[in-house]
């Protein structure tokens, strides 16, 4: 089964750049005016915790990740999901920032891996995904991954073979639905 990897963006699919002191750090989805949604492991500390998130900005105007002209604002809380680093367990969050985000794409069509394929990581919250030509890298860690529309999984282990995943390295990605109790009551305005 193929479906279609939304990458690093800035407009009308809301994809986003996380930065801390600057510096890209993930990928994250905007979930509505006040509320960005990325991988935990990018913001939460190894037990969960929130960093400090005066030191995080969303960055947003550019496909370029080196590009200087993007606009940013600055995140004013992150809310952690129960992240355990050691099992890859509950790898997402919600970050609240400061003012309204406006909303140019890179899309990708990806494999699906089967969950057998994917049998290391938990089936309940994890889904596996690779691509013959291209891929995700890293930097790509919360970004979105969208089928019809709809945003399906969050990027939270990317191989270390940027642009190349395989069924024995995968791409694995967040289940949105396993988390959608956490996401709304958090993402509320």
């Amino acid at each position: 089964m193929s479906v279609t990897l939304l990458l690093i963006l800035v407009n009308d699919c809301g994809i986003v750049s996380l930065r801390r002191t600057l510096r890209h750090t993930c990928g994250a989805t905007i979930l509505n005016a006040r509320r960005i949604l990325t991988a935990a492991h990018c913001i939460c500390t190894d037990d969960g915790q929130p960093q400090d998130a005066s030191v995080f900005t969303i960055q947003y105007g550019s496909v370029r990740i080196s590009a200087t002209t993007e606009r940013s604002i600055q995140v004013s809380r992150i809310h952690c999901h129960d992240f355990n680093l050691e099992d890859i367990t509950n790898d997402v969050a919600v970050l609240e920032n400061q003012g309204p985000i406006p909303t140019v794409l890179q899309k990708l069509d990806v494999l699906v891996y089967t969950d057998q394929v994917c049998s290391r990581f938990d089936p309940r919250q994890h889904v596996c995904f690779g691509a013959t030509v291209g891929g995700a890298c890293n930097g790509d860690s919360g970004t979105s991954l969208v089928v019809a529309d709809e945003q399906v999984g969050i990027a939270s282990f990317i191989t270390n073979t940027c642009g190349i995943a395989t069924e024995r390295y995968p791409n694995v990605y967040a289940k949105v639905t396993a988390f959608l109790d956490f996401i709304d009551e958090h993402s509320r305005l």
